[in-house]
């Protein structure tokens, strides 16, 4: 049992099988990392935890002496931070769809809170802000939900902007987010469909 970035060992750490024929049984590691387990031969899943690490799940095909190193990371502590990805969505009048680059943008997060505006490559802007519904999950992922705002550049004489809101339901974890409004009618009359915002974390 060891930190993935440093491989320094995990004192203490806190080792279960959490199904099949071993469920139940559990011990913790040792000074120097080491954890050992009486079990019978199968198929089972160990969980790992420690303190300030996100928790390991790892599944194991046990039928004699086995070795399982198990490498944990450090907890993440916030989503704030730089992500990019798409916008995507339809638009109805032509039925044409629409994937544009979210070069980057800054996630903010207050508690259970974030929030983001963004710009594309493209005509088009926009920001979101949302709750999470566990924020203690995003390792493994929570829903969020909130409101989100795209705006388009309507080119020409008189540059002009139109907009837009609408509810919009997610996922988010410490790597991607996704968030999708189901359609949001602008102030120019045209109406976007399936409008989602995809991400990645960058740094």
């Amino acid at each position: 049992m060891s930190d993935f970035n440093s491989g320094v060992p995990l004192t203490g750490a806190a080792i279960a099988v959490v199904d099949g024929t071993n469920v139940g049984r559990a011990t913790t590691s040792g000074a120097d990392g080491t954890y050992s387990l009486a079990l019978r031969p199968g198929g089972f899943t160990i969980r790992s935890r420690y303190g300030g690490y996100d928790s390991v799940f790892q599944g194991v095909t046990f039928v004699a002496n086995t070795v399982v190193d198990i490498q944990m990371r450090p907890v993440m502590q916030t989503l704030a931070g730089t992500w990019a990805g798409t916008l995507s969505f339809v638009q109805v009048s032509t039925g044409t769809r629409t994937d544009v680059a979210i070069p980057q943008l800054t996630m903010l997060q207050m508690g259970n809170n974030l929030s983001a505006t963004f710009r594309t490559s493209g005509p088009y802007e926009g920001s979101f802000t949302g709750t999470l519904n566990d924020p203690s999950s995003i390792a493994s992922t929570t829903e969020a939900a909130g409101t989100m705002a795209v705006a388009f550049l309507l080119s020409g004489r008189n540059p002009m902007t139109c907009g837009g809101t609408d509810r919009f339901t997610g996922t988010v974890n410490w790597t991607r987010a996704a968030m999708t409004a189901p359609q949001i009618m602008l102030e120019c009359g045209i109406t976007l469909t399936g409008v989602t915002v995809s991400l990645e974390r960058r740094q």
